[in-house]
Formats: C-alpha cells, sequence, structure tokens
C-alpha cells in the first residue's frame, strides 16, 4: 500500500521527489519525530478507526499539539463547491501569533489568496456597540501591519467580528481554502486550547496550526 501510494503521487506531481519510509512505531510518536526535521507536516482529520460522527481522531489532535513544525489537518468530508479565495489566520490583537501571521501570508502569496485576518471580541450591549468595534478594528489593522507592510502584493481584509473566537472562525472557514492559528497561547505544552479544537472539530476547510517559533 506504501509504495503504491507513493507511486500514485509521483505520477500526479511529477515535480515533486516523493519518498516513502515505513516506521515500527506507534503512529503519535513516529509522526512527532518525524515533525522534528519537516517543515509542514500533513494529517488526515481521522483514520479508519473511532466511531461515525468523529471529526477529528486521537492521532491528529496529539501530533498537532506537539509537533515542532507547522500542522496541516485535513478534513475527511470533501469542501463544498463554493468559491475559496482566502486564507483566513485568526488573531489575538494584544499578543498576535508571529509564527501564524508568517505562515498564513506566504501561503496566501505562494497560491495567489487574499488574506482575511480575524479577530473575535467579546460582545458588548448595543448602545457601545459601535464605538467598541470600531477600537477592535483599529487594534486589528495595527498588529497586522508588518505583515500588510511585508506582503504588499497580498489583498487582506481586517475583519474584528464580535462573538466566541472558534465560532466566528468555523464560520469563516465556510468560504475559506486555509485556516491558520497559532499554536501555544490558550494552550498548556502538548495541548490544544480550546479555539484550536473547536476550529479543528468544525471547519469546513483545512486547518494550520502554527507552533510559536
Amino acid at each position: 500500500m506504501l509504495a503504491e501510494a507513493q507511486h500514485v503521487l509521483a505520477v500526479r506531481h511529477p515535480e515533486l521527489c516523493v519518498h516513502a519510509d515505513e516506521v515500527h512505531d506507534v503512529a503519535t510518536a513516529a509522526l512527532v519525530a518525524a515533525a522534528e526535521d519537516a517543515e509542514l507536516l500533513v494529517l488526515a482529520a481521522r483514520g479508519d478507526g473511532g466511531f461515525p460522527g468523529l471529526r477529528v481522531g486521537a492521532t491528529a489532535l496529539h501530533v498537532a499539539g506537539r509537533a515542532g513544525c507547522p500542522v496541516v489537518v485535513v478534513p475527511a468530508e470533501a469542501a463544498d463547491p463554493v468559491p475559496r479565495e482566502q486564507v483566513v489566520v485568526g488573531v489575538d490583537t494584544r499578543r498576535p501569533a508571529e509564527a501564524a501571521l508568517d505562515f498564513a501570508f506566504e501561503a496566501a502569496r505562494r497560491y495567489g489568496l487574499s488574506v482575511r485576518a480575524l479577530h473575535a471580541w467579546a460582545p458588548v450591549d448595543p448602545p457601545v456597540r459601535a464605538k467598541f468595534q470600531l477600537a477592535e478594528h483599529d487594534l486589528l489593522d495595527l498588529a497586522i501591519a508588518p505583515w500588510r507592510a511585508a506582503h504588499p502584493d497580498v489583498q487582506v481584509v481586517a475583519d474584528a467580528e464580535p462573538g466566541g473566537a472558534g465560532q466566528v472562525l468555523v464560520d469563516a472557514s465556510a468560504k475559506a481554502r486555509l485556516v491558520v492559528l497559532g499554536r501555544g497561547h490558550d494552550a498548556s505544552p502538548g495541548r490544544l486550547g480550546p479555539v484550536a479544537h473547536a476550529v479543528l472539530h468544525h471547519a469546513a476547510c483545512p486547518v494550520a496550526l502554527v507552533p510559536k517559533s
């Protein structure tokens, strides 16, 4: 099966050099070890095991929380046939994840996509909502200014949306080619935080988790 997969990939992507390695180890340990020398690790959200309706398997969650390189988790279900011209990146304006922003802007540049920088903030009462939204949007513009300047060829949309970060990002994934999150701010070492969990389990597109540099 491994040789067959290697052959299929080599035929589909003749410009690439494809290697196949068989490792006799627990899958999670082997993948985390492979990530030590990798620039990117790509995983299916789940394998053949588990129960019906399971969106993300234990292996993907374990590796995504521990790998030393960016991990892209690809959902098992095919994406809806809608235009997907954006790379969405979640931004915490108080402590932006620089490595995640680097990854998002470079991915957008490489594939000719736009970046949607998305920041979620806690809803407030209607009388002051507009004022808060303007302030949060200003903070977002300030946070992403260095990446705008470094990538003048990448179109950027900055959105500050009221609501929980997980739900806001999941909603945005419906029209995204990729959602990018930083890993490390809202989680203990080796574990994913609630936002990453929510997005991995419900996003309608691949999700990239990028560890702090």
